[in-house]
This record gives C-alpha cells, structure tokens and sequence, in this order.
C-alpha cells in the first residue's frame, strides 16, 4: 500500500489577480480626473497634488496590472482570464496615464489645464471602454461545436 502524499500538489486560484489590481488603479484615475477639475474650477493648488500623486499612483498600479493580466492571459484557462481586447484597451489607457504622469509634473495650473484634465479623462473614458469590453466578452456564450465533421 502506497503512503499518502505528504505535500498535496497546490492549485493555482480560479480568481484572477489582475483585476483587483486593475480596480484600483482606475479608482485613482477616476480620482485624478474628479481632482483635475476641482483644480480647474477653483484654483486651490492643494488639487494639484492630489492629482499628481492619484494620476501616479494609478498609472504605476496600472502598468503592474497590465503586466499580471499578460501573465494570466498566457497561462490561465476558462473564465477567468482576461480577454485580448480589454488587454488592448487597457494597454493604451496606461500608455495614456503615462502621459498624463508626465504632463503633470509642470508647474500649477498648466499641469492641469487643459492637457493634464483632458488626458485624465481621456484614460478614463478608455478604461469604461476597456470594463464594457471585459463584461461583453465575459457574458457571451462560449461557441458551440457542432459533432458532425464537414
């Protein structure tokens, strides 16, 4: 009789990782985007630094998101990986934040207005995309096979 193993083999969790990961960074950037126009409409300067450090954070958070929903794409199967096209979007929707990091690190009000807002929520809008896109994908029925060979 064959002993037990000791160690069984562990399995890798059905929940995909990047999308927490993703969450978060479009919460900053839609947080960046609701400071841009705070800044816009009132000229308070403390706006600016919480755009610079939101719009920092969320493209940075991004990029890691991206990375991991490659990973998953390439590695998992079934539901739970990300599809190809909202991969796309969310690519150019950090590109995007990037641009935007950059952006606002000029001085005041010129780091908001008009680039610094206008590419806030251009990511954002993007990124709606990129979600609408997920969930479409993710609500299609799978394709069905037909048992006769042609």
């Amino acid at each position: 009789m064959a002993a037990p193993e000791q160690f069984p083999a562990t399995r890798v969790s059905a929940r995909p990782f990047y999308r927490p990961l993703r969450g978060f960074a479009a919460s900053c950037l839609i947080g960046a985007l609701a400071t841009d126009l705070a800044y816009s409409f009132t000229a308070d300067f403390i706006w600016v630094d919480f755009s610079d450090w939101l719009v920092s954070i969320g493209a940075a958070v991004g990029v890691v998101a991206f990375l991991v929903g490659a990973i998953e794409l390439l590695s998992r199967r079934g539901w739970a990986r990300p599809r190809l096209p909202a991969l796309v979007f969310d690519l150019v929707a950090w590109a995007v934040a990037v641009l935007d990091v950059m952006v606002h690190t000029r001085d005041s009000w010129t780091s908001v207005v008009p680039w610094g807002l206008a590419l806030s929520a251009i990511a954002v809008l993007i990124l709606l995309v990129s979600e609408w896109t997920s969930r479409t994908l993710r609500a299609s029925p799978a394709p069905v096979v037909s048992e006769r060979a042609a």
